[in-house]
Order: structure tokens, then sequence, then C-alpha cells
């Protein structure tokens, strides 16, 4: 399997261990470019108190396309559409976008808006993350590919 697949298509299955290894390829290579764009931030302004955190955001954004790809592979060796990852990412790219767009509450726990956001949120992504990264994918072929677990033939 190429990386260009794993992070750009939407076609076929993968199990659980590409599934971790695609994700946590995503969050490292996030991280760095975040820690570099903060970094590069710093240098400019000459302090390295970071009041705005749009690069953050940004970078974020970017990296939905990517994750949302890994994911739907995953979801398609669970038997799940590409809707209910879907549902997911479009929550974060509007999440994201809002960010961008300078909506960030700084208690989530004193603004009753940002909870009522952010809570759905994180329950459907903990659920996810259990769904594509804990359980064992459909046995055999099913509607969307060979089994990622069974013998090439």
């Amino acid at each position: 399997m190429s990386w260009i697949y794993l992070f750009t298509s939407f076609d076929g299955r993968i199990g659980r261990k590409t599934f971790w290894i695609g994700s946590l390829t995503i969050v490292v290579v996030e991280l760095i470019l975040g820690f570099a764009a903060l970094a590069i931030m710093a240098v400019v302004k000459g302090d390295w108190s970071i009041d705005n955190d749009w690069p953050l955001d940004g970078i974020a954004l970017i990296f939905n396309y990517p994750q949302f790809a890994v994911d739907t592979k995953r979801g398609h060796d669970r038997n799940i559409p590409i809707w209910v990852p879907g549902a997911f990412f479009i929550y974060s790219v509007a999440l994201d976008v809002a960010s961008l767009l300078g909506w960030n509450p700084d208690n989530l726990y004193g603004d009753p808006l940002a909870f009522a956001v952010y809570a759905p949120y994180a329950v459907f992504g903990v659920a996810l993350l259990i769904e594509f990264g804990f359980r064992k994918g459909t046995a055999g072929p099913n509607r969307f590919g060979r089994d990622p677990l069974a013998p090439k033939t």
C-alpha cells in the first residue's frame, strides 16, 4: 500500500494497524508543522508570546482531508458508509473554519455555546476512534473490497 493511496484515496479497506500508522503519521506531521509555524511566527514577531493560533487552525484544516481518507477506508473495513466519518469531518472543518474566522472560546465550561458545540464533537470523535481503532473489521470481502487481512492470492 502506498502512502499516496492511504492519504488521498477513498476506495478500498484498511486494517487497524494501517489505520493507526496513518493516523499517527498525520498527528506527528501536523505537530511538527504546527511547532514550525509557531516558531516562524515568534521569530517574525520578535518574541515568543503567541496571541493568535490561526496557523495551527489552518494546518488542522488542511490535515482534515488525509485523515478523512484514512478514516473512510477504515470505515469501509467495518462496513460503515462514508457518511458516518463524513459527518464527523464536516463538523471538524466547520470548527476549524469558525476558529480561523475568530471564534475561539477561552473556556469551554464558562461558555455554554462552546460547550454545546464541542461536547458532541468530542463524543463523536471518541466513538469513531473506538470503532475504527479497536474493533475488528468485517471478515471476508464486503461491498467495499477484499478483506485487508486475507492472504493475497
